[in-house]
């Protein structure tokens, strides 16, 4: 609790002081998602939020997705291309997919990491691009 408080001000000074948008406050596993994990699915995000320094996706009701599989994943690259993730190709599968993927899941949905672009996944990408 002391550590989260304590970064939480230390967040609003730098913030302030070089003019960085919540937008931009990231981990390790925005940044280099191929070969980090860190800060991980246990670090407090939307708490964070709530707070001024993070951002999170707006509540929403869950409804059936109106993708077909294959376009789903061009929409959710795409999506999260728009608020800053890279290292994939937005025309190409490819194994790395996955762990980008889980990456945003470990920050968004930290419940349901499993590296498949599910309805949840896909509704929260909307919402935050």
């Amino acid at each position: 609790k002391n550590q989260i408080s304590s970064l939480i001000m230390l967040l609003k000074t730098l913030m302030k002081k070089y003019k960085i948008k919540k937008e931009n406050v990231l981990g390790h596993s925005d940044i280099a998602p191929l070969r980090k994990i860190d800060p991980g699915e246990k670090f407090p995000w939307n708490f964070l939020s709530t707070k001024g320094v993070a951002v999170w996706y707006p509540k929403f009701k869950i409804t059936n997705c109106e993708y077909k599989f294959k376009v789903r994943r061009e929409v959710f690259f795409r999506n999260i291309y728009k608020i800053g993730y890279r290292f994939f190709n937005l025309s190409k599968k490819s194994k790395k997919d996955r762990k980008v993927i889980m990456a945003f899941q470990r920050r968004y949905l930290p419940k349901e990491i499993s590296g498949k672009i599910t309805d949840k996944t896909l509704k929260i990408s909307q919402l935050l691009s």
